[in-house]
């Protein structure tokens, strides 16, 4: 059953309806949701679930086919696409970044949204591209080549391009994927810990619970619930949606939710591979800093 948002005062999304096609292919169906501004949420759900759909619509990467999505009490398509890039910082999956660039110049591409020139000719330019390098513990990588970095510190790269750019929010696609779990902790410890509003999607549902404040959880086009993890992450919900049997507890380590699935596989699930792929069970109730990354 579709969720129906609660009022938020002054959200930073809104959207009411919220609907994108492909030819006659339903991606994102009758989508509505309210986002709180300075908060870190995440988006999960299976594969196929709209994920990477609903955060492109949210920078206009792609223009839904009908509904209403305003950002900051404002319709989005009343931004300019520089308007947009000045506000909304964005880091897609991983793998798409191939800079044969300096750090400092990948750092330095934040800076274009702010300016009429490609080229950084100011000393507080240059001063802001050592500072956020700094920030993300890259000081001493600045003219290391890009392609040469670990896939942690490409991340914290980009991180560093997102702080220069001086945006408000921080979209973020899987920013996980391809990190083993030591990475995947340092890179959310310190988006956690930036002063902007985050929106990611994430797999790992015990890292969800350990680091977002708001959940939004999707399957088939829909939001299915929305609200901080212990209102999404219930027995109920992981059962409709991804298929398992799971048992929700407090972890031993924080005071969030941590989830422990059951080994064997319901009847339901034998026909479906992306379900099964979406977390790795486990019979014990694991701490995210023990899990490794399922996708």
């Amino acid at each position: 059953m579709p969720y129906t948002p609660k009022s938020i005062n002054v959200p930073l999304f809104a959207a009411d309806k919220l609907c994108w096609r492909v030819d006659e292919q339903v991606i994102l169906q009758n989508i509505s949701l309210n986002i709180p501004k300075q908060s870190f949420v995440g988006i999960i759900g299976p594969n196929g679930s709209g994920k990477s759909s609903l955060l492109n619509c949210l920078y206009r990467k792609i223009n839904a086919t009908s509904g209403q999505l305003d950002f900051n009490q404002q319709d989005i398509h009343s931004y300019s696409r520089r308007d947009l890039a000045k506000q909304i910082a964005v880091l897609q999956q991983e793998p798409s970044y191939q800079f044969e660039l300096r750090v400092d110049e990948v750092v330095a591409m934040g800076l274009i949204p702010q300016s009429s020139l490609l080229s950084i000719s100011r000393v507080q330019d240059t001063d802001a591209i050592k500072q956020a390098l700094t920030d993300v513990g890259l000081k001493d990588k600045s003219e290391t080549i890009f392609n040469h970095l670990s896939g942690g510190e490409k991340q914290r790269v980009l991180i560093a391009r997102a702080l220069v750019q001086g945006a408000q929010v921080l979209l973020l696609d899987e920013p996980t994927n391809h990190l083993d779990i030591a990475h995947q902790i340092e890179i959310l410890h310190l988006i956690k810990n930036m002063n902007l509003s985050v929106i990611l999607s994430l797999h790992d549902l015990n890292l969800a619970a350990a680091y977002c404040d708001h959940l939004i959880l999707l399957d088939k086009g829909q939001v299915i619930a929305q609200g901080s993890p212990q209102q999404v992450l219930t027995t109920d919900n992981l059962k409709q949606v991804f298929k398992v049997e799971a048992q929700v507890s407090e972890s031993a380590f924080h005071q969030q939710h941590q989830i422990s699935y059951d080994l064997m596989p319901q009847p339901d699930q034998l026909n479906s591979s992306d379900t099964l792929t979406q977390a790795t069970p486990h019979r014990k109730a694991i701490h995210p800093a023990k899990e490794q990354a399922h996708e």
